[in-house]
């Protein structure tokens, strides 16, 4: 087509310039030829430019010059025709550049347009099917192509396809497949473009689910924790009265039979037990809702240990205990109700999960930066089938831990039995003491 159009403006011209011959005169003719191969190299390219300002110089030598209809020319006329031709070209040259850069102009202010038509419906979406359509839709307007999408970071191009990586600021979120073929520099800068603002779209939408999940389990953690606390305010108040009226009939029935006192004994001994895994479970929710604000200072961690043996004085009656505290632990950077409570929880366990007969060892010792407080018993240890699953007292001690910034190890002991450890961080030197002390 813009060869023909090319042959139809030298027609054209070839037409023009008989009809006004006779008013400029044959020598202006020239001008005429020039201006249609200017013309055809503006709107059709460089080859149907050169293709009309040759065909125009031969045209007029052949009708315009003398002798007419021939194309012999005398040799000033030679180099006039050569020049005219030389001219010819040269504007064309220009005219097609002009062009050129007309159109690649038109191009990139199209591609801006889209580009920024595609990142505007990329703010509104809200899944990755919906980037993928967008993406899709707004290279198929631009460049006339059929590409695919595919949200695997390490999927490979198949056969007759180019993979354009959808990077990220994290990581690349997928591949875009477009239909393999020599692009230009600003087509591969599009879709290049493109891929790097659906990368950014399906980043966010990640992003959005993983906040929204967040607040989710959020709220309903909160929620769980003011379950749990307001059920355990109310069970406590109750099951008070309940261990008080047992131990008080218990008081009362001091003549009856030892059987009848025994079974009051162990009604008061599982309400006490009751009591406790309520005080437990309100504890927990105070700590997992972030209610209780620690008192750190510096504890004795013989007194800690001596503290949660006294509470659980009765339970442990009976038993052998042995307690080894290292020489370089002489105190604890800790919350000490907080930590003998950990200690009580842990005779608890033990003395539930093991005979009563078995003996317990309670140790302390340090670490670089560390305390570890241990209790080891002689039962049958942590039993693995239950996939980490724990009871309320150890999910306390484990948060008490967490909330010191340490941890509870649980596994078995050296010399059988289960082994229980308060791993605390000491990040700070305890005092020195008194000078007094010290010469003593």
């Amino acid at each position: 087509m813009p060869w023909f159009n090319a042959l139809a403006i030298f027609v054209g011209a070839i037409v023009l310039s008989f009809l006004m011959e006779r008013i400029v005169g044959a020598s202006q003719l020239s001008l005429l030829f020039l201006t249609a191969a200017v013309v055809a190299s503006a709107n059709w390219g460089r080859g149907p430019g050169i293709l009309a300002a040759v065909l125009g110089v031969l045209a007029y030598d052949y009708f315009f010059l003398p002798p007419r209809f021939s194309f012999r020319v005398s040799e000033p006329e030679l180099v006039s025709l050569f020049l005219l031709l030389g001219i010819a070209l040269f504007i064309g040259h220009l005219a097609d550049g002009l062009r050129q850069q007309a159109e690649s102009a038109r191009r990139g202010q199209e591609r801006a347009q889209a580009t920024a038509r595609i990142s505007r419906d990329f703010s509104g979406a809200i899944s990755m099917e919906q980037v993928s359509a967008i993406a899709v839709d707004g290279i198929r307007r631009t460049l006339a192509l059929e590409p695919r999408i595919s949200f695997d970071s390490l999927a490979t191009a198949p056969q007759g396809y180019s993979a354009i990586p959808m990077r990220a600021p994290r990581k690349t979120r997928g591949v875009l497949l477009v239909p393999a073929r020599n692009f230009g520099s600003e087509e591969m800068d599009f879709l290049e473009t493109v891929a790097s603002l659906s990368g950014l779209a399906i980043e966010r939408i990640h992003f959005v689910e993983v906040a929204g999940d967040a607040l989710l389990r959020m709220q309903g953690e909160r929620m769980r924790s003011r379950i749990l606390s307001t059920l355990s305010h109310d069970l406590r108040t109750p099951l008070t009265g309940i261990l008080a009226g047992v131990e008080s009939l218990d008081a009362d029935l001091g003549g009856m039979e030892d059987r009848v006192r025994s079974k009051t004994r162990e009604v008061a001994a599982e309400v006490r037990r009751m009591s406790d895994l309520v005080g437990n479970l309100l504890e927990l929710s105070r700590l997992q809702a972030g209610g209780v604000k620690l008192r750190q200072d510096w504890n004795s961690a013989e007194e800690l240990i001596d503290g949660a043996l006294r509470q659980r004085e009765s339970l442990l009656n009976g038993r052998e205990i042995t307690i080894q505290v290292s020489d370089r632990v002489p105190l604890v950077w800790c919350d000490g109700v907080l930590v003998e409570r950990v200690l009580v929880n842990l005779l608890d366990n033990a003395a539930r999960h093991t005979p009563p007969e078995t003996p317990l060892r309670m140790w302390v010792e340090s670490g670089e930066k560390i305390v570890r407080i241990g209790l080891d018993d002689r039962g049958v240890g942590f039993d693995e089938s239950k996939n980490g699953s724990e009871g309320i007292g150890l999910s306390l001690c484990r948060a008490i831990a967490e909330s010191h910034g340490g941890t509870l190890e649980t596994g078995c002991s050296p010399h059988g039995g289960a082994r229980a450890v308060l791993v605390l961080p000491q990040d700070r030197k305890p005092p020195e003491p008194p000078e007094e002390e010290a010469s003593e």
